[in-house]
């Protein structure tokens, strides 16, 4: 159902309304895709059947705790991230940091100190409190509908897929670590609330996001897009511009480079669980957009900062209730796999047609 605000981003350009959802026009693909049965349009994501509630997966009332976890999470995060952004600014005038690229292989770039490094993390905390906003402000809408609808159309947000593959990720993650918990791992990272911590965290959710998933994928498919004379193809950087065959290509690949990225700090262990890592936040960054696979590397990574005095144990609880529901997640990824798998054989090989319509959830 329009709100009375679709115009609004209609004469924007969206193809989704930013306050309600609701789609504002066709993709191209999705009359052949509702022809066929499908409840959703492969090309672009979209519904294309009205919610039917006796069809609703068994664990997504599971899901849906886990999404409200993560928003919680999130919000705590974001909090000790303001709360400690004016010891970081103090932090910053005596230290200077490493600027890394990869090529594919990591690089020091050069480095950054004093004044630069505190614009440096001002802008970074903007970054994510943005990001942060849109994600919640494209969820809200869903918890606005009646009754028993909330739980169809929050399946259908950026947050509850960020939920989904986030704790499934965990414990994926948590499965490729236990060989090497018996070993010694020489790791010096920072943990707790200091500045060191708030920074190298805030700095990894951001630049890794946009040296990995904007610099591997964005950038191919924004010349791609240039190449067949798309529109606003630059728009392709920031992702949300939808699956297709070279889209999963560049998620691999991108991935692939991303674990081997931390083998130097880490070890060879780490390699595994951040390719897995990689081709999650991949998958958001084509999906929904930067800001969910930022968030979604924000809620790992900045944990770190809370294993600090009285949250140490609060966290430990939140790691433990996800993990438990990475293993409905996980049921639930794979289920959806194997029904669409038709679907993905039917998937355009590098861009679908009249691409610039399928920006649509990240506005």
């Amino acid at each position: 159902m329009a709100c009375d605000r679709c115009e609004e981003s209609r004469e924007a350009g969206y193809a989704f309304c930013m306050h309600c959802g609701e789609p504002l026009d066709d993709c191209p693909d999705c009359d052949a895709s509702r022809e066929k049965g499908y409840d959703f349009c492969p090309t672009c994501g979209r519904r294309l059947t009205a919610p039917d509630l006796g069809r609703r997966s068994p664990y997504s009332t599971v899901i849906a705790v886990g999404t409200a976890i993560l928003a919680i999470l999130l919000i705590s995060e974001a909090v000790a991230l303001v709360a400690g952004a004016p010891s970081v600014w103090s932090w910053a005038e005596d230290v200077a940091v490493s600027i890394l690229v990869l090529k594919p292989e990591l690089y020091i770039a050069g480095y950054i100190s004093g004044l630069a490094l505190q614009v440096f993390w001002v802008v970074q905390v903007v970054v994510l409190l943005v990001c942060l906003i849109i994600l919640f402000r494209q969820t809200l809408p869903a918890l606005r509908a009646p009754g028993r609808e909330i739980l169809d159309r929050l399946e259908d947000t950026p947050l509850y897929w960020m939920a989904m593959v986030l704790c499934a990720t965990l414990v994926l993650n948590v499965v490729c670590a236990l060989p090497s918990m018996g070993s010694s791992l020489d790791v010096d990272n920072p943990i707790g609330f200091v500045p060191d911590a708030l920074y190298a965290y805030a700095n990894a959710a951001v630049w890794e996001e946009v040296i990995t998933r904007i610099a591997f994928i964005g950038v191919p498919m924004a010349i791609m897009a240039a190449c067949h004379l798309r529109k606003d193809f630059w728009r392709y950087l920031l992702g949300g511009f939808g699956m297709s065959r070279l889209a999963i290509v560049l998620i691999f690949a991108s991935a692939l480079v991303f674990g081997f990225a931390h083998m130097s700090g880490w070890g060879l262990w780490k390699v595994l669980p951040t390719f897995i890592s990689g081709i999650a936040l991949g998958y958001l960054y084509v999906r929904f957009g930067i800001h969910v696979s930022i968030m979604m590397h924000f809620a790992i990574d900045y944990m770190a900062v809370l294993l600090d005095g009285a949250m140490l144990t609060i966290v430990g609880m939140i790691m433990f209730a996800m993990l438990l529901i990475g293993i409905v997640c996980i049921m639930e990824i794979a289920k959806r796999l194997w029904t669409s798998r038709s679907a993905l054989r039917e998937m355009p090989a590098v861009m679908p047609p009249d691409q610039e319509s399928i920006f649509s959830r990240r506005e």
